[in-house]
């Protein structure tokens, strides 16, 4: 009779394990997705709304592109007020 409760004791404990380990992997996958999309749409949000960035020479077009839409990394040198002034007389047709 001791050996049947301990059988009936171990497979509940085997049973309960195994629901609870499936339970923390599809959180896990849940939680993975729910962040990828919202990663995902504050990038896309984020670079929406900028036609054109303009930005001195020295560097990498991404470097440019990461520390003035998204804020990331060293911001570039500034351009010369001269430049400036230029541009903004410049018409783009």
């Amino acid at each position: 009779m001791e050996n049947r409760l301990a059988q009936h004791s171990t497979a509940s404990l085997a049973s309960l394990l195994t629901t609870i380990s499936m339970a923390l992997g599809v959180t896990l996958v849940v939680a993975v997705l729910v962040i990828y999309n919202v990663v995902h749409q504050a990038f896309h949000r984020g670079g929406a709304g900028y036609d054109l960035i303009v930005g001195p020479p020295k560097g990498s077009n991404l470097e440019l592109v990461l520390s003035s839409v998204f804020y990331i990394g060293q911001p570039m040198t500034t351009l010369s007020y001269a430049f400036i002034a230029t541009s903004r007389k410049a018409t783009i047709a």
